[in-house]
């Protein structure tokens, strides 16, 4: 007898029709099941740990939609992105793809113009087009903007486009690369910095060059730790809240790389000062799999948890992890505390899209911050606070509240060897009562973040998960497309729409082929 059973829609991985799919409990997973009148019955692996699951549907969160979305509701969801009607959730990451042209010819890969045979590549003035069209139909202030591709780098005006966002209002600016061409130059990189960069994420399969063999076809890892190098000769540099950093995403399959999650982390905790996050993305298949190899490559967000836990010798749990969604509490008090009634940027994404672990470096240790701050319970007593704000009681009885309630979910006993209980309290509330960057910086020059982001597919597929999705991509006729529909269902339509023939855009000369 199963426990859980609801009903959500998803998606033939043939015909892409909508269906109904029911997701339920058994053996202690969870599982998604469909049946396509034309191509059968479908059952894949939605979330391989009940517990967790169950945990992080507790933080589902409704945020208010889209005061005037950009498209509206006519074929239903996924046909109506842009975003529709029926999106509730703002964007707190939007992703402007550059171009889709690559120096690398990787098989897992969401955008591949290598055998497209034409070239997606919008011009400076669609791109700043782009931008602005963002942050003005967005409820909340857009801050955080991600180039991508195919390889930005490739773009030789990707300092002028980093300067742009920087001036348009975008106070983070990331890039998504394969670190070739900053492996190859510090000057460079100093002038990405120059621009106003901050965040790399850097694509990264393993600390040894068996994954990249498989992954890349070569033995990329000396140019991943060549660009970070390089980066940290060029400046870059961590002030401690990771505004300044590298973040390692690691596209995660079976027998690949699932070995080594712990050695990754690792070798973030001894690069701390630059390399602050790893991002555990579990494999999405694009295209069409036979079920019987789909069962046996697919790898969920928990069964990350427990690797991590296994190869860290216990340092990491699995009860360590909590869902983005969680966040949005505390936001909730920050928020009312500070400015009641402004619209805020909103991590109100699905529980099941992604989660993370916040770790305090002590050492050679690995110390979670779950370990030694009740964090379900802290999150908990923030709501209830929140909801007193919103009630109208006074900021000084919220301090009395605060103050005689914050050291019950400290646990003492596990707090890492150079921050003892007065410092981490006095930190605590400098950061959550007066926004002190100090006091956060102090916490974060230590902590580094494993998080993980398991992408949909076909087969995997649920539309009550990208109805909220957080992260956007922004297309040169201005809509917003939430990231699992536009990698299954707009990619390929939208760079058709607005692509060039590839011998209108030069390749340059900082490739490698």
């Amino acid at each position: 007898m199963n426990v859980y059973n609801t009903i959500t829609k998803s998606l033939c991985p043939e015909c892409k029709k909508v269906l109904q799919a029911e997701v339920y409990e058994q053996d202690g997973k969870i599982w998604m099941n469909k049946t396509c009148p034309q191509h059968g019955e479908f059952t894949d692996l939605y979330w391989g740990d009940n517990t967790t699951f169950f945990k992080f549907l507790d933080y589902l969160v409704t945020d208010k939609g889209f005061p005037k979305p950009i498209t509206h509701t006519k074929e239903g969801c996924p046909w109506d992105c842009g975003v529709c009607d029926k999106h509730p959730s703002g964007t707190c990451l939007v992703i402007v793809d550059v171009t889709n042209r690559c120096n690398m010819n990787c098989p897992i890969c969401f955008a591949n113009s290598n055998s497209a045979g034409y070239v997606y590549e919008p011009t400076f003035k669609q791109i700043k087009e782009m931008l602005i069209k963002a942050k003005e139909v967005n409820p909340a202030p857009l801050t955080t903007v991600q180039f991508s591709g195919g390889e930005p780098t490739l773009r030789e005006d990707l300092p002028e486009l980093i300067s742009l966002a920087k001036n348009l209002g975008y106070t983070s600016v990331y890039i998504n690369t394969n670190g070739i061409r900053l492996s190859k130059s510090v000057d460079y990189c100093k002038k990405l910095i120059d621009a106003g960069l901050e965040r790399i994420y850097l694509q990264f399969d393993g600390v040894t060059p068996q994954p990249y063999m498989i992954t890349r076809g070569f033995n990329a890892l000396p140019i991943k730790l060549k660009a970070v190098e390089n980066m940290r000769k060029a400046g870059l540099r961590s002030t401690g809240a990771g505004d300044k950093a590298f973040f390692l995403v690691v596209t995660v399959a079976k027998g690949v790389n699932d070995y080594q999650l712990g050695d990754i982390i690792r070798y973030c905790a001894e690069n701390k000062d630059l390399v602050k996050v790893v991002n555990f993305q579990q494999i999405s298949f694009m295209g069409r799999i036979p079920m019987e190899e789909l069962k046996q490559k697919r790898i969920t967000t928990p069964d990350c948890f427990y690797l991590v836990e296994e190869q860290t010798g216990g340092e990491i749990r699995a009860e360590d992890y909590f869902p983005y969604a969680h966040i949005s509490r505390f936001l909730h008090f920050y928020f009312a505390w500070k400015n009641k009634g402004v619209r805020y940027k909103n991590p109100s994404c699905h529980p099941h899209c992604g989660s993370h672990a916040l770790i305090y470096v002590d050492g050679n240790h690995l110390i979670p911050y779950n370990k030694f701050l009740d964090i379900a319970g802290l999150t908990k007593f923030f709501e209830e606070q929140a909801q007193l704000l919103d009630k109208g009681v006074s900021k000084l009885k919220i301090s009395y509240n605060f103050i005689t309630h914050i050291s019950k979910f400290i646990h003492k006993e596990y707090l890492p060897s150079d921050l003892s209980m007065s410092t981490l309290l006095n930190c605590v509330k400098e950061i959550v009562l007066k926004g002190d960057s100090k006091s956060l910086n102090r916490l974060n020059e230590n902590t580094i973040t494993v998080s993980n982001m398991h992408f949909m597919d076909l087969y995997n597929f649920d539309l009550e998960r990208v109805k909220r999705c957080i992260v956007h991509y922004v297309t040169p006729d201005g809509r917003l497309i939430p990231f699992c529909t536009y990698n299954n269902f707009y990619r390929e339509k939208i760079e058709k729409m607005f692509a060039q023939t590839v011998e209108t855009v030069s390749v340059g000369s900082n490739g490698h082929h």
